[in-house]
Formats: structure tokens, C-alpha cells, sequence
């Protein structure tokens, strides 16, 4: 692989994370989602419906308040997981333009250390209850 194609690659991934990240800022959010449904709620006349609408923004709220306050993610795991897949991304590039025989041994070398990222930064990204140093509580 030449480098000229790597860096291509890469700021076309970077490119891609940016319109994700500009799409989720868009989107709103559930404070959006309840601010929608709180105005839809002055306008219903009494009834069912309404009764049944401001029960789900009680529950809205309740589930951001528990959100907010409870759950929350583990920075440090997000950055070990990150900088794994980079260790990762390495490893398997020097694996595939290495010449000497054994640079084979590389591929286990870069799918074990991608795996152990891969699973540590999607565990850390999952918002649940944390303990002082991070670790999920159950």
C-alpha cells in the first residue's frame, strides 16, 4: 500500500466520521422529542389521547433524568479502545507490505490486538452504571 492511498483513505474516513457526527448534532435528541410532545399536548383536548401523551413525557422525562444523572460512559476505555484499532491498523499494514517471512506472524498479532480494541471500545461506549474507576455496575 502506498502512503499516498493511506492518507486518502484516512481523511475519507475522517470526512465520514465528520457527517455523522454534524447528522446526530441535527437530529436533536430526546429533549427535542419531549419538547415536541409537550407543545402537541396543549393543543389536544382533554381525553384519552391526552391523558395517554402526557403519560409518555412523564416517562420521557423520568427516562432522561435516569439517563443523565445514572448512566454514563467510560472516557478512558473509549481512548485504550481507539488507540487498539490504531496499534491494530499498524501491525496489519507492516503484516501486508512486509517482505520477510516472518511478518506473516503480524496477521494474529493485529486481529488479536483489533479484537481486544473492537470489544474494549464498544463496551466503554455503552452508557450504563459505572462504578469510581468505570467499571459497569450490574
Amino acid at each position: 500500500m502506498d502512503w499516498e492511498i493511506f492518507g486518502q483513505i484516512v481523511v475519507a474516513l475522517l470526512a465520514i466520521g465528520a457527517a455523522l457526527l454534524q447528522y446526530q448534532r441535527n437530529r436533536g435528541g430526546p429533549r427535542d422529542e419531549i419538547r415536541q410532545d409537550a407543545e402537541l399536548l396543549k393543543v389536544l383536548p382533554e381525553g384519552e389521547a391526552r391523558a395517554r401523551l402526557l403519560a409518555h413525557v412523564e416517562a420521557s422525562v423520568e427516562k432522561l433524568i435516569t439517563r443523565e444523572s445514572e448512566l454514563r460512559r467510560d472516557p478512558p476505555g473509549i481512548v485504550l479502545g481507539v488507540f487498539s484499532l490504531s496499534v491494530a491498523i499498524v501491525i496489519g499494514y507492516f503484516a501486508a507490505t512486509g517482505s520477510l517471512p516472518w511478518t506473516v506472524l503480524l496477521w494474529p498479532a493485529a486481529a488479536g490486538v483489533g479484537l481486544f480494541g473492537a470489544i474494549g471500545f464498544v463496551d466503554a461506549l455503552q452508557r450504563s452504571k459505572r462504578n469510581a474507576q468505570g467499571r459497569p455496575v450490574a
